[in-house]
């Protein structure tokens, strides 16, 4: 039996609220007729300790906060990313559905993408105030990211093409398969010192965020770097003339960075710009919790491409990782457990505690 993500659970008593709340919206034309990315603005808030789990939103109008909207617009690999998310879910549910944007004026930190429910307030010409009610994956950009964008910076708004990925693996999974049971998203809300490349963590959160950096490398064709599947090969090389090693399989199913650069180059390997859809859609059919699983999956769905698929994961690795068709559930649980002892330690930390 599948775990509901904390996240979700979390959220039962908000979707309760918002559903009797708009239990008799109106739907703004405005806001769904021609859209392929819907601005928001957040209203209110709970607070700056809850500032992430805003409810409420204004939609951003079309000539508002243009030195934001017209650049993220105008970015063609989000374009093509925008438009691929659209196509995806369309095949998935039936009709398309825009990329919710919200601008956190006074977000802290960077962006983020959460599933949530949301009331989206539209005025029209006339003043008339109407409410829309969505539950799904909103895009939250800080006051950092919008200060990058309002710059005229060329890859300002390159983050959300890391964000749409996260978009993609939640309307893959569905609202409530989404796998972030990963005691590291706890560990990041704890501590709040976010997540990098190199950073090790476990191999549930290394999947979904390196499928978020590989998703932002592929649109926007930035080539991850083969340092990434290698680790420092010890502690007395003398600094500026490190040695590095190969990691192993069980560091690269912990290390973000190194997922995004095999699956980069997996797909270049195999020559398949489908590559990308296909995987997407063994998301949706087998809700793989890893790198592994994900891998693993696509060579039972597709199993006239399991040799090439494992001959090039050789190639790109180089000899460093190969599916392993006997991992467990409980092989999982024990490369989890350094997790649940990071997040007691932030907690400890949290609370004035050693």
């Amino acid at each position: 039996m599948r775990r509901v993500p904390c996240s979700i659970v979390g959220s039962l008593l908000a979707v309760l609220v918002f559903l009797a709340a708009t239990a008799r919206a109106e739907e703004p034309a405005e806001l769904v007729l021609g859209r392929e990315i819907v601005f928001l603005r957040p209203v209110g808030g709970l607070g700056a300790a809850f500032s992430r789990f805003t409810l409420a939103f204004d939609l951003v109008k079309r000539r508002e906060s243009e030195d934001v909207t017209r650049p993220v617009r105008a970015y063609p690999p989000l374009v093509r990313a925008v438009r691929e998310y659209r196509e995806f879910v369309e095949r998935r549910k039936g009709a398309p559905v825009p990329l919710f944007v919200a601008l956190g004026e006074d977000l802290e930190g960077t962006a983020y993408c959460m599933t949530q429910p949301a009331i989206v307030r539209a005025v029209d010409g006339k003043g008339r105030a109407r409410t829309l009610p969505v539950i799904g994956p909103i895009i939250h950009l800080s006051k950092s990211d919008l200060a990058r964008i309002r710059s005229s910076a060329p890859d300002g708004p390159a983050v959300l093409c890391h964000e749409i990925g996260h978009a993609f693996m939640v309307q893959a999974h569905g609202l409530l398969d989404f796998p972030g049971e990963s005691p590291e998203h706890a560990v990041q809300l704890v501590s709040r010192e976010g997540h990098w490349y190199t950073k090790e963590t476990d191999p549930v959160f290394a999947y979904t965020e390196g499928w978020a950096e590989y998703t932002q490398c592929r649109y926007v064709g930035s080539e991850p770097s083969p340092r990434l599947i290698r680790l420092p090969a010890g502690t007395d090389v003398k600094a500026g003339d490190q040695e590095s090693r190969l990691m192993t399989a069980a560091e690269i199913r912990r290390h973000e960075g190194a997922q995004a650069y095999l699956l980069f180059h997996l797909e270049r390997a195999l020559g398949r710009h489908e590559f990308y859809r296909e995987l997407l859609d063994v998301m949706a059919a087998d809700r793989p919790r890893t790198l592994n699983g994900l891998l693993r999956a696509y060579a039972v769905r597709h199993p006239d491409r399991k040799e090439e698929v494992d001959r090039a994961l050789q190639e790109v690795s180089h000899g460093a990782f190969e599916v392993d068709y006997s991992y467990t559930r409980d092989d999982l649980k024990d490369e989890t457990r350094g997790s649940w002892e990071r997040l007691q330690e932030a907690v400890r930390k949290r609370l004035g505690g050693k």
